[in-house]
């Protein structure tokens, strides 16, 4: 008789243990449901969706309504992360192609990069590279005519394209190659001044003053 009360006991026990846990699962369950209809944060609702289905993993019936929320929910982060994503896209290739036209490398590159850096697994990755490599390769044509400019035999008018290229272009990575070229013309024109200082002192030695 004793041992017959106790598991009388026992059992009312287990079974207020487990009206207690699906009364709490349904409370989540609710909590969920309440969220999601206040357009509450996705992330915010989805921790919500999780606790509702770990809470009601025992009770079928509720488990279905968790999962099926929460599934929903993911659904939505999903999408959200898609469109944020595509968004940036957009506007990082629109910036980095504006700034290109303008013959600003600097921001089209920044543009670019800044959108692989944060968004490193977007499906627009391959794109992003791409014009990034397009954007470089503009940038190398313009150093590159600058360079042969420099090289003409014509020193101020390879100075001009030299400050040209310096007025329109922002090209930070070819900064370095520029100023070498500027000095590598200054030194030319400072050479070519003393070559006629001192012919025009020969002359002078000789009395030669007309033509000197």
């Amino acid at each position: 008789e004793e041992v017959a009360e106790a598991r009388k006991r026992l059992d009312a026990f287990a079974k207020k243990v487990v009206a207690d846990e699906r009364r709490n699962a349904e409370k989540l369950l609710a909590d969920a449901k309440a969220a999601e209809a206040s357009g509450a944060n996705l992330v915010q609702q989805a921790g919500k969706w999780v606790a509702a289905r770990e809470a009601a993993a025992k009770f079928p019936d509720l488990f279905e309504q968790c999962k099926a929320g929460a599934e929903a929910i993911n659904r939505k982060i999903e999408e959200q992360k898609h469109k944020t994503t595509a968004d940036a896209w957009q506007s990082a290739s629109e910036s980095a192609t504006a700034a290109k036209v303008k013959y600003d490398y600097d921001a089209a590159r920044t543009a670019l990069q800044d959108f692989l850096r944060i968004h490193v697994e977007a499906p627009q990755k391959a794109d992003a590279e791409a014009l990034l490599g397009k954007v470089n390769a503009d940038a190398q044509a313009r150093l590159k005519a600058v360079q042969d400019a420099a090289a003409a035999p014509e020193i101020p008018a390879a100075m001009n394209e030299l400050n040209r290229y310096s007025r329109e272009v922002k090209d930070s990575a070819a900064a370095a190659e520029v100023n070498t070229l500027k000095q590598s013309l200054e030194d030319k024109a400072t050479a070519l001044a003393e070559t006629e200082l001192n012919k025009a002192r020969e002359k002078a030695k000789k009395y030669d003053y007309a033509e000197a």
